[in-house]
């Protein structure tokens, strides 16, 4: 029963909030679980965020113009005013103008945004004339379960995936669809950004399809400029769409929008074409490469545009509805494989993640609706039930195999994943009663079609719910899982905010901290200082590599390492990085790492040592004079990696410990 506009607006609401909620869930999971012993260390729970979260911290204190958020000699002085084009410095403007501290805003920024994301999601499918309830459907799939489908089902397609990377084949990045979180709980990208493409993208589709196709002209300009500030994957994205667009409208002898899009596209070429040459031409970054990549995303658009030829004809689709349908896999093969032009990578799991499940669910939507793909399926399997009685025990049988199969890869995939048995016990229960819950969901089904009386159209409804509760279950287990791992994450790191808080109220601003890797990323992030060395102030501006190389050796002279020890250690995860700038190395599974199968090369190992030596040889004195340093960080993790301990070097002493024995030590400044 179809309800009024009023009961729809509420019903979509609270769909909305729906969403917003689920993407909350694993900080709210935090604050009930820690209760009292919550200090204010908040949980990073999606890749990159502490970057992210830094560079809006410094947004919202009103320092817009850090060259490095990180390095004391990237920072710039308070400036404050209107922020730079940028979507961390917006969101910190925003924040800092509510007056919210930082753990609040990005609380918030979880739910707002996601719930927003629905809204503009629905519209986008409803814009291609997809019906309502259809639109709640897909706008849900997109936010709770996109690598369900085109994961392909991760647990069955992680094999065949493994097969094909044997074969010398370039299918490097299905891996990122066990790692990540829902794609929008991820920070600023998409989480931020993304609301602007969905907004380009209506307009795209209004072009295409609206008969007053100027009336959308000017909203999709500023939007697609928009995109072109904010994140270089949703602007190449529209790029590649608007492309296709031409090509096949005048396939379609559709004419029309010829003019509009071209006005965007071209003038977009030439402005962003010193851009796109920057990246093609500087060193590091990206992956030299022309080589094909396949992924589950690239097979499943090559798929649709083989089903979209052969059954061009009988589909009859609207030249619009041609051009929007081709289009969408079309972009997606040629972002995914632009390196084949270029000859680099440059991650195109960003791709994969966040715009290849919205573009090819917008076709798949439109077919299924158009052709009623569900009620010709309910007819269909109606028809062979009763030609056949022994059918429904088939493929009941067969469904039930299908999912165990499943179950036993999940079994041993969740073993491998969690460290702790207990969570890995958990999963699995959680998965194995998901299992039986469907089997048990299909069987009903199955019994409701070999009846005659009920209706065909309940069926389709019955059918409809199944999949949507799939899609629902899929993303709660999925939050269920970070918010886990996330809630041991807090746990374990809220000894840091006492330290923190002597640095905030007793370090000046901006004094320099020398602490392990993972204590640094996280030093700007609570703190007023800057830090010594840390993975993501590479990202950031820096002098030189040489000057990056530099203070990375004097990181491990200061905390202790002698040449064996040094040795030991180059090779691990982040270390890597002392490897940038010396030789191009090419990474084939991690940027940031080296593993069994992609050793450093002897030449490169035996660089770094000796310029490792040679820069031993120095005083230390000297050493300690070349990059301003007020203090260093010892704790936990500090135990696990400095292999001297502060208390054995002259050149320290105490200013602070509590009963954590966490200590901070102040380095001499007589000796400047």
């Amino acid at each position: 029963m179809e309800l009024s506009g009023k009961k729809f607006v509420f019903v979509l609401i609270s769909f909305a909030l729906v969403m917003g909620v689920i993407h909350s869930l694993p900080m709210i999971y935090v604050w009930c679980r820690l209760g009292s012993e919550y200090k204010g260390i908040f949980p990073l729970q999606s890749a990159d965020e502490e970057h992210y979260d830094v560079s809006i911290k410094a947004a919202m204190d009103g320092h817009y113009y850090h060259k490095n958020n990180y390095l004391f000699e990237g920072r710039a002085t308070r400036k404050g005013g209107i922020p730079p084009f940028s979507s961390e410095k917006i969101l910190g403007f925003i924040g800092g103008r509510l007056g919210l501290n930082l753990s609040t805003w990005i609380s918030a920024m979880r739910f707002i945004f996601p719930a927003l994301a629905f809204l503009l999601m629905f519209a986008l499918f409803r814009s291609l004339e997809i019906p309502r309830y259809h639109a709640i459907f897909w706008t849900s799939f997109n936010l709770l379960s996109p690598y369900l489908l085109f994961g392909w089902f991760d647990i069955f397609s992680r094999p065949f995936f493994r097969v094909l990377r044997d074969w010398g084949l370039n299918a490097l990045w299905y891996e990122q669809y066990s790692l990540a979180t829902l794609p929008w709980a991820r920070m600023v990208n998409p989480q931020f950004s993304g609301l602007f493409f969905l907004m380009a993208l209506i307009c795209l589709v209004k072009i295409v399809k609206a008969g007053k196709s100027w009336f959308w002209f000017p909203p999709f300009v500023i939007l697609a400029y928009v995109n072109y500030r904010l994140y270089f994957y949703f602007w190449s994205s529209l790029g590649a769409l608007m492309l296709f667009m031409i090509i096949f409208s005048i396939f379609y002898r559709n004419y029309r929008i010829l003019v509009p899009i071209s006005l965007v596209l071209l003038p977009g070429l030439l402005y962003g074409f010193p851009r796109i040459l920057s990246l093609i031409k500087t060193p590091g970054i990206g992956i030299e490469s022309r080589q094909f990549i396949l992924s589950p995303g690239c097979l499943s658009a090559v798929i649709i545009l083989l089903l979209g030829i052969r059954f061009l004809r009988s589909w009859n689709l609207s030249s619009e509805n041609g051009i929007l349908f081709f289009v969408m896999p079309a972009s997606v093969l040629l972002c995914m494989n632009q390196n084949v032009i270029t000859g680099k990578i440059a991650q195109p799991w960003h791709y994969e993640l966040f715009i290849i499940p919205l573009l090819l669910s917008l076709p798949i939507s439109m077919i299924l609706y158009r052709r009623d793909i569900l009620n010709r399926f309910c007819e269909y399997l109606r028809k062979k039930l009763f030609q056949n009685h022994r059918l429904s025990l088939i493929l009941s049988l067969g469904f039930f195999i299908l999912l165990f199969m499943g179950g036993v890869i999940l079994f041993f995939y969740y073993f491998k994943l969690s460290p702790n048995y207990k969570d890995a016990m958990l999963y699995i229960m959680v998965g194995a009663g998901g299992l039986l819950a469907l089997v048990i969901y299909f069987r009903i089904y199955l019994y409701f079609v070999a009846f005659s009386a009920f209706p065909a159209k309940r069926l389709v409804y019955f059918l409809s719910l199944g999949l949507f509760l799939v899609v629902l279950f899929s993303g709660l287990t999925r939050q269920a899982h970070i918010s886990i791992r996330v809630e041991r994450n807090a746990r374990e790191n809220q000894y840091l905010a006492a330290p923190f808080q002597w640095l905030r109220e007793n370090a000046r601003p901006d004094s320099v901290v020398l602490a392990s890797f993972e204590v640094s990323e996280r030093i700007p992030l609570y703190t007023h200082n800057a830090v010594y060395l840390c993975k993501n102030a590479l990202h950031e501006w820096n002098p030189s590599r040489e000057s990056f190389r530099q203070r990375a050796l004097n990181y491990f002279i200061l905390t202790g390492y002698d040449s064996s020890s040094f040795r030991s250690i180059l090779a691990k995860w982040p270390y890597g990085y002392l490897f940038w700038g010396l030789k191009k190395i090419v990474p084939e599974r991690d940027l940031y790492s080296f593993t069994d199968d992609n050793k450093v090369p002897d030449d490169v190992l035996t660089k770094a040592l000796s310029d490792f030596e040679e820069r031993r040889k120095t005083d230390i004195l000297e050493i300690m004079k070349g990059y301003r340093l007020d203090y260093m960080f010892y704790g936990p993790e500090e135990k696990k990696i400095f292999i001297s301990s502060p208390e054995k070097l002259p050149y320290l002493y105490k200013v602070y410990e509590d009963s954590t024995q966490i200590a901070i030590y102040k380095f001499n400044q007589s000796i400047r």
